[in-house]
């Protein structure tokens, strides 16, 4: 092969050896993060956006109402006590109008149950994730899984491409005839 011919294969064969090498990284990181991050409904809490509404709405309204009647703040505790037990009342009966006020004598009484552990998170604003928020995530794992294993794929026949014309191959050309032999 000619020189320019054997440049252009050294041109075209280097940033495909790299970018192959690239590609599998970020093919391999793809797939090894897709078992990462799979959890149980227990570990993550999850809300949908109508109860992060709610608990919002209710917790102010609650506060306020609260405040208002005991001219004391309700704590915390007691604000996500009342909150969600008008959310589950809501699920159950789906009447929005007697929920808070039945929960919210309850809890001057003091005969509701404390909410689990996690639902604090929900009050304070550290969760905001959504119940949508679990389908994006898979979404562009597998586009970018796709799309890297796609750019390897060209990378790779762009090597080929290079690896053939970076070849020297030795030949034997007959002087009277014109017939090309290997050499090898």
């Amino acid at each position: 092969m000619s020189g320019p011919a054997v440049v252009i294969g050294f041109i075209l064969l280097i940033p495909s050896v790299i970018g192959m090498v690239i590609c599998a990284l970020f093919f391999f990181g793809f797939l090894s993060h897709v078992g990462s991050e799979q959890t149980t409904e227990e570990s993550v809490l999850v809300q949908s956006p109508s109860e992060a509404s709610f608990r919002k709405s209710c917790a102010s309204g609650f506060r306020s109402a609260y405040a208002e009647e005991t001219k004391t703040r309700p704590t915390m505790l007691m604000t996500e006590e009342v909150c969600e037990c008008a959310l589950e009342r809501l699920k159950q009966t789906g009447d929005i109008s007697s929920t808070t006020s039945a929960c919210t004598a309850d809890a001057i009484a003091g005969s509701l149950e404390p909410p689990a552990e996690n639902v604090a998170a929900l009050y304070s604003g550290r969760i905001t994730r959504t119940v949508a928020a679990h389908r994006l995530p898979a979404i562009v794992r597998l586009l970018g899984g796709g799309a890297a294993f796609t750019a390897g794929v060209m990378c790779f026949v762009g090597g080929l491409l290079g690896w053939l014309l970076v070849m020297r191959k030795r030949v034997l050309q007959c002087g009277l005839c014109g017939a090309v032999v290997n050499a090898s």
